[in-house]
């Protein structure tokens, strides 16, 4: 489900997979005809974390960016 939701933006299932493996968020083995992916929760834990670090410093910035525009000049 992961590979198809991402093939859509990588051009293909097998495109995804290979940016998530060398990413180190998932691992895939073949058996046969059947390709099975297993997700790395702390591998993922790690990228939620910086994505929240980033969040929040985003949030930071633009909140400021909106306290200067919104708030009245000063004279000169």
């Amino acid at each position: 489900m992961l590979r198809q939701a991402l093939s859509g933006v990588f051009g293909s299932p097998a495109a995804a997979t290979e940016v998530l493996e060398r990413a180190g968020i998932i691992h895939t083995w073949k058996a046969g005809r059947v390709r099975t992916c297993e997700l790395d929760r702390a591998r993922l834990s790690l990228v939620d974390d910086w994505l929240a670090d980033e969040r929040a410093r985003w949030n930071a910035r633009t909140d400021r960016l909106e306290q200067l525009v919104t708030s009245p000049e000063e004279s000169s």
